[in-house]
């Protein structure tokens, strides 16, 4: 047996317990919202009072671009979306919008607090968004990253409107 395991593709990884990959899935799927709504009540707090309507406003713009770059830009993912039957989204597969969703967060956090410890948290947690993508199968590496740069960009954006 590997000691580390092979991770050339998502569909020959050596990660074969289903619940650790399950709660690790629903971390994504919560973290997608969570950190930036975490960043957006910060920066709010902070007294940067305009940035949750910009957040909401790239947020909707964001999600609008990412929904049209997944049809326009048709990409299979690594498994089917739901095991034994063909469905549409097998084919949405980049960019990662779960991605795009946490590195919102990080955009804001960057243009908020600069580089500093908060950043360094905002920044892993949005990491692992990603990764938990790439490890339940869901996204390639390529779709993460597309998601990671068009979520930095309107986080950063909003921040910058918002100050």
């Amino acid at each position: 047996m590997d000691i580390v395991p092979n991770l050339s593709t998502p569909s020959e990884s050596s990660y074969n317990d289903p619940f650790a990959v399950s709660i690790f899935e629903k971390f994504g799927d919560i973290g997608c919202w969570a950190i930036p709504a975490f960043m957006t009540m910060y920066g709010a707090a902070s007294g940067v009072y305009k940035l949750p309507v910009f957040v909401l406003i790239a947020g909707l713009i964001q999600t609008k671009v990412v929904m049209m770059l997944k049809k326009d830009l048709p990409k299979a993912r690594p498994r089917p979306f739901y095991f034994g039957k063909s469905s549409e989204e097998d084919l949405k597969s980049f960019p990662s919008s779960h991605t795009a969703g946490a590195f919102l967060a990080v955009g804001i956090a960057k243009k908020l607090i600069g580089l500093n410890h908060l950043f360094i948290t905002i920044l892993a947690l949005a990491s692992l968004v990603g990764i938990s993508r790439y490890v339940s199968k869901k996204h390639w590496s390529i779709d993460i990253l597309a998601g990671a740069c068009i979520g930095f960009a309107f986080g950063f954006s909003a921040a910058n409107f918002s100050i």
